[in-house]
């Protein structure tokens, strides 16, 4: 889980490279504050100092506002991709185990028939799950 702490001190050290924003997930905006806090390196290097001096301008305004949304609460771990990960996963386990509990194995005298037939069935719904899963990437792209 992340830490409010660990943001702000992010933020607070190292807030002008853009790094407290990898570490929400925020990836887009954080190469957007690397690349102006590179471009600034590059033209302090070249010895464009007006152009790097109107950069740094840029990066500490846009610093100070990341500090400010940080420590209000207002800049919050990104969650979308992790819910629907876990919310797929919940709903994979959760149809499989309805397929296998819905219909018993009905030869109860011979024990390691039915065990074999309970992998099987398992085996089988892996595999079906796994085909549906390639259905849906498919789809998606």
């Amino acid at each position: 889980m992340q830490s409010r702490i660990l943001v702000i001190l992010l933020v607070l050290l190292f807030g002008f490279t853009g790094i407290h924003r990898f570490y929400l997930r925020y990836n887009k905006v954080a190469y957007y504050m690397m690349a102006l806090f590179f471009s600034f390196l590059v033209f302090v290097g070249l010895g464009f100092l007006n152009l790097a001096s109107g950069s740094l301008l840029a990066i500490f305004l846009w610093w100070i506002y990341e500090t400010f949304i940080v420590v209000t609460g207002k800049l919050k771990f990104y969650q979308s991709e992790i819910l629907n990960d876990k919310q797929d996963i919940q709903n994979n386990f959760q149809l499989s185990q309805e397929k296998e509990f819905k219909h018993p194995p009905s030869n109860t005298k011979n024990e390691k028939s039915t065990l074999a037939n309970g992998f099987e069935n398992i085996s089988a719904n892996i595999e079906k799950s796994g085909k549906e899963n390639e259905k849906q990437d498919d789809s998606k792209t």
